[in-house]
Parts: structure tokens; sequence; C-alpha cells
């Protein structure tokens, strides 16, 4: 009994080695298979070829561009508000520049277009600023609604 057991168990190591031998071929095979390259169609050829051909250098007309001046960085220009005034009184700046005006008086300030909604800032106790970016040219004129004989004006060019 113990010699059948013993044969058994041999013919199953015998058995299990052929499996994995042949398994390790049959891998080694299908490895070599993928790694060949195939056989592409005529049209596939052709493509490919037109594709790694270069294109024949044909004389193209030059585009002239003609140069644009450069967008400049926005600046900044101080308005200060002092002794019941604007200080200065006429500011010219660039389309996007922007004003800061700060309040320098010791009582409140505002800062108002004469007509439409353009300029329009909070009242600003004294240190406080205001600022605007200007984005369309024109004149600009302003005053304070708490003292309106204070005006000054903006011109953007």
């Amino acid at each position: 009994m113990k010699t059948e057991i013993l044969t058994i168990i041999i013919m199953l190591i015998l058995a299990a080695v052929l499996i994995s031998g042949c398994s390790q071929k049959t891998a080694t095979i299908a490895q070599e298979k993928t790694s060949q390259p195939q056989e592409l169609p005529k049209e596939a050829k052709a493509q490919q070829q037109q594709a790694e051909t270069p294109p024949q250098q044909q004389e193209q007309p030059q585009e002239v561009v003609a140069a644009t001046p450069q967008q400049q960085t926005p600046k900044s220009y101080n308005v200060e508000i002092s002794g019941f005034a604007f200080q200065p009184q006429q500011i010219t700046i660039k389309t996007g520049d922007i004003v800061v005006w700060t309040n320098q008086d010791s009582v409140s300030h505002t800062i108002k277009s004469d007509t439409g909604n353009e300029i329009s800032s909070s009242s600003l106790s004294k240190g406080a600023t205001y600022s605007h970016t200007f984005t369309q040219p024109g004149t600009y004129d302003y005053h304070c609604s708490i003292h309106p004989s204070m005006q000054a004006t903006v011109v953007v060019e």
C-alpha cells in the first residue's frame, strides 16, 4: 500500500512538472507571435508611406502682419482730498487707468459724478480711499455731494 501511494505521488509530481513545462512553452510561443510585426494590407501600407513622406516644399506667399501697439499695464493715479479740495483739481489719464482718491481731511467726503453714475463713492472718513478704473475715454466732472463746492475733473484719453 505504501508503494502504491508512493507511486501515485511520484506520478502526480511528474504530471505537474510536465504540465508546467508545457504551459511555459505555450506562453513563450504566444509571446513570440505577438512580438513579430504583422503584415499590413496594401492600402494601409500606402497610407503609412504617405504619412512618412515629407510634403513637397511649395513656395507659399508670406502674410505680412502689421505691428500692433502693445497694451500697456494700467497706471494708478492718486488724488488727495485735503483742505476741502481735490488735489490735483484736474488729472489726465489713459483708458484703463485707475484713480485712487484718499481723504486726508478730518471730515467725511464723497466722490460723485456730476452727470451719470460713473463715479460714485460712499462717504469716506479720514484715511479712507475710493478707486475707480476708467474704461471709456471722455471728460468726467465730479464733486463731493456733502460739500458741493469741491469740484474736479478726470480726463480719459
